[in-house]
């Protein structure tokens, strides 16, 4: 019963799969570790600086990250942020 309510209150979600090269660089000991797999996290579940290294993986190629924005109650996959960056569109 919660879980509907809580997909409906949060925005948007993010997702991160590691590259081939951040496959077995990203171990639990290194500072972007946390950010090797996330599935449909909430984004206002990050916390701290945690997004941040999240974006610092991807710059570094270590990882892939899409953002997933709610709109009329649908989730909707949209494009990486890499790619918002490089085009100059913003969120």
């Amino acid at each position: 019963m919660r879980q509907p309510a809580r997909r409906r209150a949060h925005p948007g979600a993010a997702r991160a799969d590691p590259t081939p090269s951040g496959e077995g660089a990203l171990d639990a000991f290194h500072p972007y570790g946390r950010a090797k797999r996330l599935r449909r996290k909430p984004l206002s579940d990050f916390a701290g600086d945690h997004f941040l290294r999240v974006l610092a993986a991807e710059r570094e190629q270590l990882i892939t990250v899409r953002l997933e924005v709610r709109r009329a109650g649908l989730m909707q996959g949209g494009a990486s942020a890499a790619s918002r960056r490089s085009s100059g569109r913003q969120s």
